[in-house]
């Protein structure tokens, strides 16, 4: 493949200029004129032959294309492209050797059985990674071993090393049930459900306790006489009432995904980052990856997803169904999964500064039974 050379000639037209290189033989691929200089494309072989015999012309070289021009642009950036390529063979490294395994527990007999089983498979310092498939293969090979001491194993890969959490399998006795005891309410509210397993309840349904109320007893009475102690089990639902307070603007922003994307690299150093390459997008949500973390220098794959942000106006009705949905969310994070929220009511609103204020009335239907050990009375002051 030839190289082609770029040449400003001035002082001359471009008859003159064709005929004299036809004279020493050299061949013009382009050949125009531009702000009263002539610029012809010619095979950057022949540019000695001009040099040599045509030394009265004035003439420049331009630029170069083909091979030739790679050539220079690889000498010119030289220094950059060895820094690019040092960088690549950095990262792949980065993501596929692994320079520490961590393996987290509190007991050092467990964690060096771990660590010796590990080495067995291959799973050692500053090898190549395994691939997904293998980590799960030697995951259940170490559990199914030693089934009497783990419970739970997981292997991930963070950075340039394994973080290896493992659970010590523990056998419960079946000595540890209690065997007197009985059920308080942990919290004001009134009874709606009771179911009884041991024991006998000493609420009813509609009934309003308090908290440290005793629900279902472990005394077990026959004729008003306590012949048997168990320890009392059930389930004693109750209304709970909740008072939120929620302050809900009127004007708000939505942010949407355009599904433009870039991509960036962070050297991040004693806890200061340094971005390579400038911000091309204005808003967007950020995501990183953690691809190479050693002796305090992490480097982070950072994905930029664009987003274009919609600015929307509530009007009163849809500021008080907002509100609602947060109070409802707050009080939610309070109930176990089989509780439930039942009824809400608005107690007040007031507008103040472009923003809603609302005080939210919240009942909730609550598990609300709290197991408390109990001690056998001694027969006969002994």
């Amino acid at each position: 493949m030839n190289s082609f050379l770029y040449i400003k000639i001035t002082g001359y037209s471009w008859q003159k200029i064709a005929q004299k290189l036809r004279s020493i033989n050299v061949s013009v691929y382009e050949m125009y004129e531009k702000n009263d200089a002539i610029y012809i494309k010619i095979v950057n072989e022949d540019y000695e032959k001009i040099t040599k015999y045509l030394k009265t012309l004035k003439f420049q070289k331009v630029k170069y294309t083909g091979p030739e021009y790679l050539r220079k642009t690889i000498k010119r950036y030289r220094l950059l492209l060895c820094a690019l390529f040092s960088s690549i063979i950095l990262v792949f490294l980065s993501s596929h050797i692994i320079v520490d395994i961590d393996v987290v527990h509190e007991d050092d007999a467990l964690v060096n059985l771990i660590t010796e089983e590990l080495e067995i498979y291959g799973v050692k310092k500053f090898r190549f990674q395994k691939s997904y498939n293998q980590l799960q293969e030697i995951k259940s090979k170490i559990k199914n071993k030693h089934l009497d001491k783990i419970d739970w194993l997981e292997i991930n890969k963070i950075g340039m090393k394994y973080v290896v959490r493992v659970e010590e399998r523990i056998i419960t006795s079946t000595d540890d049930k209690k065997d007197y005891c009985h059920l308080y309410a942990s919290k004001d509210a009134l009874v709606t459900r009771i179911k009884t397993f041991d024991g006998e309840a000493v609420v009813g349904m509609n009934d309003y306790v308090k908290k440290g109320d005793l629900l279902i007893s472990g005394d077990i009475k026959l004729n008003e006489e306590v012949v048997e102690n168990v320890c009392a089990s059930g389930e004693v639902y109750a209304e709970v009432w909740y008072e939120v307070n929620i302050k809900v603007p009127f004007e708000y922003y939505a942010s949407q995904k355009t599904g433009k994307s870039r991509n960036n690299l962070i050297f991040n150093y004693d806890g200061i980052d340094h971005q390579i390459f400038k911000d091309r997008i204005k808003e967007y949500e950020e995501k990183r990856k953690l691809i190479f973390d050693l002796l305090g220098v992490k480097i982070y794959l950072k994905t930029e997803e664009e987003i274009k942000k919609t600015k929307y106006t509530y009007t009163e009705d849809e500021a008080i169904e907002k509100a609602v949905e947060l109070a409802k969310e707050k009080v939610a994070l309070k109930l176990k999964d089989t509780d439930k929220i039942i009824s809400q009511k608005i107690l007040q609103k007031t507008i103040i500064d472009s923003t809603m204020d609302i005080d939210i009335f919240i009942v909730a239907e609550e598990e609300i039974s709290s197991q408390v050990e109990a001690r056998k009375e001694v027969e006969n002051g002994l």
